[in-house]
């Protein structure tokens, strides 16, 4: 641990944003004890970078009083981004969907740590008396994705497909906050509730589109948009979007964003929306009880439904 001194470290947004912020209260009551004591616990960071501390830090430069940092050992980015993980999951009273993002993101760090492709495995540079904890040696086994997940759930209690659920719901989380960064901490902090099918159909949207969404919510004047709400508003999107594409335009602004693979991003990450729904009826519904009237619905549209897939998936062959 270094000595009281007043350091200039870097703030780097791909670990702090993985930092759930105190609330304003606790910011509060923070700033006072370390103003109050004129001292802080030490600021962790890893090559000049904070990695846990920054309230800390942010109080003591505004004050300017000297603090002291604890320099860590980490021998890549995603060991870094794990141990960040796990230790913000430690932490009580975190938001539900913070917890299912961190879980997430420590599936992709430990994944490129360990992952079952060999290619993608880090070359493990430890100090022969150093091994950090969750931190494997580079002769540790590779790991599959399932048992990965399965490791991770038994850490957290979580069964291990929900731990890969929680993995694409942390990358729908990084492609809204590239798009509109604003957006995502009102996501994670559980101002603006998005089921985790609907947070994947939103974040295939354009940056207007999104910004639309968030400016329409906000006029509810609600303190909290809850789940019904947010899922009503993005269907309209979805509806909107598939009959009237030009009702969204793109501005001057979207042009450099084209992306000609979005409309196929779209219903790639809509299917599995179908796919659940079939699945849910199948499971807790009793077919035999139904009416002719609607099982005879739900046939044409499954045969319609059928035959449109026949046709993009021979399309798809051909090219």
């Amino acid at each position: 641990m270094n000595k009281l001194s007043m350091y200039n470290l870097l703030d780097d947004p791909d670990f702090h944003h993985l930092v759930y912020p105190l609330r304003k209260s606790d910011y509060l009551l923070l700033e006072e004890k370390i103003v109050s004591q004129n001292a802080a616990d030490p600021v962790v960071i890893w090559e000049c970078t904070i990695i846990d501390g920054f309230e800390r830090y942010q109080i003591c430069r505004e004050h300017n009083i000297a603090f002291c940092v604890a320099d860590k050992f980490f021998p890549t980015r995603d060991d870094v981004i794990a141990w960040v993980c796990r230790t913000q999951l430690q932490r009580k009273g975190l938001p539900v969907e913070m917890r299912k993002y961190l879980v997430g993101t420590l599936f992709e760090a430990e994944t490129a740590i360990r992952g079952s492709d060999p290619g993608r495995r880090v070359r493990r540079k430890l100090p022969a008396d150093v091994h950090l904890p969750g931190t494997p040696y580079i002769d540790d086994p590779p790991l599959s994705p399932t048992a990965l997940a399965r490791k991770i759930g038994t850490e957290f209690h979580l069964a291990w497909n929900t731990v890969l659920k929680y993995r694409t719901y942390a990358a729908a989380i990084n492609a809204i906050r590239q798009k509109v960064p604003d957006v995502a901490p009102s996501i994670l902090s559980g101002q603006y509730k998005v089921s985790h099918d609907y947070i994947e159909v939103l974040s295939s949207l354009t940056p207007s589109q999104i910004e639309t969404f968030i400016s329409r919510t906000q006029n509810m004047q609600m303190p909290f948009v809850r789940y019904k709400n947010s899922r009503e508003e993005i269907q309209v999107f979805i509806d909107t979007v598939n009959s009237a594409p030009s009702t969204f335009p793109p501005s001057v602004k979207d042009m450099p964003e084209f992306d000609p693979d979005a409309e196929i991003t779209a219903i790639t990450l809509t299917i599995p929306t179908w796919v659940r729904s079939i699945d849910r009826i199948q499971a807790s519904c009793d077919l035999r009880s139904a009416s002719l009237q609607a099982k005879q619905k739900l046939i044409h549209a499954l045969q319609a439904l059928q035959q449109s897939t026949n046709t993009i998936l021979d399309a798809l062959k051909e090219d």
